[in-house]
Order: C-alpha cells, then sequence, then structure tokens
C-alpha cells in the first residue's frame, strides 16, 4: 500500500503488516524516527497519479457515459494515445 505523510502512524502500519501489506509511507518531518521505505515505489506511485490526472481531464471518461466495457476500453487507449502525442 503506497500512501502519502497523512497516513504515516504506527497503528496504521502495523494493521497494514498484520493484513500482509507491505507498507510504503514516508515518515512526517517532525517524526524522531525515521521511517525506512522503497523511495523507488514511492516515485512510481506519483507517475500512475500523474496519468490519472491526465485521464481525468477527459470530461467524457469521468462522467462514464460509455455504456459498455468494451468502449470505455476503447476510450482509455484513445486518452493513452492523445497523451503520448501531445
Amino acid at each position: 500500500m503506497i500512501t502519502d505523510r497523512g497516513y504515516d502512524h504506527n497503528e496504521y502500519g502495523q494493521a497494514l503488516e498484520g493484513n500482509n501489506t507491505e507498507p510504503v509511507i514516508p515518515g512526517r518531518r517532525n517524526r524522531k524516527e525515521a521511517i525506512e521505505y522503497d523511495t523507488e515505489k514511492y516515485k512510481q506511485q506519483g507517475l500512475i497519479e500523474r496519468i490519472c490526472g491526465k485521464i481525468k481531464a477527459n470530461r467524457r471518461l469521468t462522467v462514464g457515459y460509455e455504456q459498455s466495457d468494451i468502449t470505455f476500453l476503447e476510450f482509455i487507449f484513445i486518452v493513452f494515445i492523445k497523451i503520448l502525442l501531445c
């Protein structure tokens, strides 16, 4: 589970580990004990969030006008092509 600094609580991290989930949460700046986390995974989260933001910029996709799964997936591919070309 990759989250941001707002979820930096000892109880939350322990609950994730109890569910066999690896927490990737950077510690808050005022934390006295540093938390070790995978920085490469955390960087990938930012990339995914930026791509999702670009997808959401297309109103047709966020409103969900498409009725079938196939046409919805086709529109996602069109958006990715648009992102790559622009």
